[in-house]
């Protein structure tokens, strides 16, 4: 039969567990509700194209809801960004991809240029 485990032994076991692909804070520019360019490590690059937008609205029933815009972005260097701005915080956010999605991205990528 397996051992039980304390609360305190749970406690420290969530407090080890690192998030995966947690978004990071990122500065955009707009205009007129357009998101003309997003700054990256090395800069300001433009925003040739919103390929997909979608909302997320979830946890609705807690304390802290999630309210989310996302897009897609196609940059002026070919990369493609997901980008969501948190409809509460009207904070802007880069969604990190995990190196599966970013190989899957980069071959769909290469397909339409």
């Amino acid at each position: 039969m397996a051992k039980l485990k304390t609360v305190a032994e749970l406690q420290v076991r969530k407090a080890s567990i690192t998030p995966l692909n947690q978004p990071r804070p990122i500065q955009v520019r707009m205009r007129g509700g357009e998101v003309l360019a997003v700054r990256m490590a090395a800069g300001w690059v433009r925003v040739v194209e919103v390929r997909d937008r979608w909302r997320i609205d979830d946890r609705w029933w807690e304390e802290q809801p999630i309210q989310r815009m996302y897009l897609e972005l196609l940059l002026d260097d070919h990369r493609t960004v997901t980008v969501f701005l948190d409809l509460l915080g009207k904070q802007w956010y880069e969604q990190q991809r995990t190196p599966e999605h970013r190989e899957q991205w980069r071959t769909a990528e290469e397909e339409t240029i």
